[in-house]
């Protein structure tokens, strides 16, 4: 197949969905520990992970769709949840 471009005023005949992304898989995780330390008071640490396997997101990427581009068909840009947060903390109750 050859792509080229449209001549002006005229539509091209490439399918709309042809350039589609690759699936995203986000995993969210959280670990939490209780320890009671007297009868009325007790503390909790927790460790938040989102995003924890540190999937890139190209369901919002950018795609050159320039025929004339050196790079085209191809991601010039992730999508913006791509970086893995991690979130720790501590609370104590009485």
């Amino acid at each position: 197949m050859t792509l080229q471009n449209p001549l002006p005023g005229t539509l091209g005949s490439l399918a709309q969905t042809f350039f589609t992304s690759p699936n995203f898989l986000d995993i969210d995780l959280a670990l939490t520990k209780q320890f009671r330390i007297t009868e009325r008071f007790n503390a909790e640490i927790r460790a938040d992970f989102l995003n924890a396997t540190n999937h890139p997101d190209f369901s919002n990427a950018t795609i050159d769709s320039s025929i004339d581009s050196a790079t085209f068909g191809r991601f010039t840009a992730a999508g913006s949840n791509s970086n893995r947060i991690i979130v720790l903390g501590a609370r104590f109750n009485w």
